[in-house]
């Protein structure tokens, strides 16, 4: 819905004030129910709340931005309370993979329905609809915001179908990955088809053999069709490489040059807010210089929030990949999501984007009851239900 075109700015504004201040209101109200000891990522939470928090005394110091337009630009940072909120209810597992489900598949489908509809569209986040860059290798770049949700779709529901055989499993899965075909993004797309061939050599037994051979046939038919399916991008990223990329540049500035004082390494320049002498210079970076922070993966975080904001990103995704959290195979999509968002951290970063809090939130939450499913230390999905249906009457 924050992609919706056509609604004034101050809708999304409210929206987003009145989702933080639920969140706060609720987890003010019911801090007391939660099960600290079920919470394998509480701390990490904690630091993805606190340490932007903390950045804005020297946004004020170094660049003139007041407190307020900071807390305002952090207002969705907000949406991390939905991992404490998640425990408070006890929401069952299912009831959040359904959801992630919905937003995934809802996404990949408006960005395949949007490129035969286009010039009219509904959802977009990009404004420069008639520049070069809003169209890639024949493609329209609509760029909605929650293609995390997309990864979790392909991911999900094709280890269950490895474990399962159901070919409504399979479905979902052809619809995100046309949907990632649309979305127009390599490192993306690649990034999702490493982590389906790891899943596939993570099953035991014959599922492992024969997901291997379905891989293997789908390996070949994208050979026989590469030119039609993939020519056009092939041809885009050898011009690229044959270039100077303007991303090195843009990381060498934000790494080595954009630190007013050694404070910055340690707790980020802060959040800019595009009405502030700050937000107007890293904007003028990007207009002028082509430096844009959301080029240089976790080069972005540790400009913004310094560098204990993103040894906490790395260490959150390398506690995601510990062995002890999964019991079954039905489990493995978990250590897979974070294999990917590990393989991208060096090109894209997400972790404070309004779009993906949600979704780590609700992935953090599905390794806390893998963690306690295996120890035999959870109701089953029954009660769970039931419980959750008490708590709302």
């Amino acid at each position: 819905m924050w992609s919706f075109h056509g609604l004034p700015d101050v809708v999304f504004d409210i929206c987003e004030f009145l989702s933080a201040l639920a969140l706060v209101i609720v987890v003010a109200m019911h801090y007391h129910a939660i099960d600290e000891e079920r919470m394998q990522f509480r701390f990490n939470v904690l630091l993805f709340l606190l340490l932007p928090l903390v950045s804005m005394i020297p946004a004020a110091i170094f660049h003139n931005q007041s407190f307020w337009l900071s807390f305002s630009i952090l207002r969705t940072n907000f949406a991390w309370l939905l991992y404490f909120v998640l425990h408070i209810f006890k929401v069952p597992r299912k009831f959040v993979i359904t959801w992630m489900t919905i937003v995934g598949v809802v996404w990949a489908l408006l960005t395949i329905i949007q490129q035969f509809t286009f010039p009219y569209y509904w959802f977009y986040t990009r404004d420069a609809i008639t520049s070069g860059d809003f169209f890639r290798a024949g493609l329209y770049r609509f760029m909605l915001d929650p293609h995390l949700f997309g990864t979790f779709i392909v991911i999900y529901y094709y280890n269950s179908f490895l474990v399962n055989w159901k070919w409504q499993s399979l479905l979902i899965v052809i619809i995100g990955l046309v949907g990632f075909y649309c979305y127009t993004t390599r490192q993306v797309a690649l990034a999702v088809v490493i982590c389906m061939v790891i899943i596939s050599v993570m099953q035991p037994g014959r599922a492992k053999y024969v997901a291997l051979s379905v891989m293997a046939i789908g390996f070949i038919l994208l050979l026989l069709n590469l030119d039609a399916l993939l020519g056009s991008y092939i041809e885009l990223t050898s011009e690229q490489l044959a270039k100077d990329n303007i991303r090195i540049y843009s990381a060498k500035y934000f790494l080595f040059e954009y630190w007013p004082h050694w404070t910055t390494v340690l707790f980020g320049n802060g959040a800019e807010h595009m009405n502030s002498d700050y937000g107007k210079e890293i904007a003028g970076l990007g207009e002028n210089l082509g430096y844009f922070k959301g080029d240089v993966g976790l080069i972005s975080p540790l400009s913004t929030f310094g560098i204990l904001y993103v040894l906490n990103i790395i260490f959150v995704n390398l506690k995601g990949l510990r062995p002890s959290y999964y019991g079954t195979a039905k489990s493995y999509f978990l250590p897979a999501l974070f294999l990917y968002s590990l393989m991208l951290l060096l090109i894209s970063e997400h972790y404070a984007y309004p779009a993906a809090i949600p979704y780590f939130c609700m992935i953090f939450y599905l390794v806390d009851k893998s963690y306690w499913k295996r120890r035999g230390e959870l109701p089953d999905e029954a009660e769970e239900e039931d419980h959750l249906l008490r708590r709302a009457g």
